[in-house]
């Protein structure tokens, strides 16, 4: 005589919770890597095709690719905000910005896909532009702890500081100039470094 207990629908119901779980957590890995590979903003299709479900199944856990991109958002969000926003409190004014120069490349490299994916995305949804306006004010603020030194510089010159360790800089520099991630690294470096003397903040 089997041992085996028949399911109940209790039983079904459970799978089906598991199976739509596992289902959803796929799809949102799904757009993640496809996002990384730099190929621009996945489709419904492609996602669905990575993700090994129908597309209908990305709808029916997400209400449109908005949504979806929103919690794809929110996940690269919560890895890339701890290491964007370290900051060198110590060490002479030249070593602060070479880590902060060191750390924001790496970030910035690893995840240049998901940015560039957002800034196409900011004139379309608010959430993204949102995101945005907020992320600029923690990184500036990241910079004024990092180096309260930005205060002896006139405004136009602290602005400038803040342009050089920003993405768009980076970006730049990696795709319009073609450097190097070490070259592109040191470039900032450098004319940070510049910007902080010209002004005889180094001293």
């Amino acid at each position: 005589m089997s041992s085996a207990r028949a399911k109940t629908p209790f039983d079904r119901a459970d799978g089906r919770v598991l199976r739509g779980k596992r289902n959803r957590a796929a799809i949102v890995e799904a757009i993640y890597q496809l996002i990384l590979e730099d190929t621009g903003q996945p489709t419904a299709r492609q996602v669905a095709e990575r993700a090994g479900v129908q597309p209908r199944t990305v709808f029916r856990h997400f209400q449109d690719m908005a949504s979806l991109n929103a919690e794809v958002s929110q996940r690269v969000g919560s890895e890339v905000r701890p290491r964007l926003l370290e900051a060198a409190y110590q060490g002479t004014l030249v070593e602060r910005i070479a880590i902060m120069a060191r750390l924001r490349s790496e970030v910035f490299e690893r995840f240049a896909p998901f940015q560039r994916v957002s800034n196409r995305m900011r004139g379309r949804f608010e959430f993204v532009q949102l995101e945005h306006e907020a992320s600029v004010v923690e990184l500036r603020e990241n910079l004024r702890t990092a180096f309260p030194e930005l205060r002896r510089l006139p405004q136009a010159l602290g602005a400038a500081v803040e342009l050089l360790f920003s993405f768009e800089a980076w970006d730049r520099l990696r795709t319009d100039q073609g450097l190097s991630p070490t070259q592109a690294r040191r470039a900032i470096d450098r004319a940070a470094r510049a910007l902080f003397e010209s002004a005889g903040a180094t001293g």
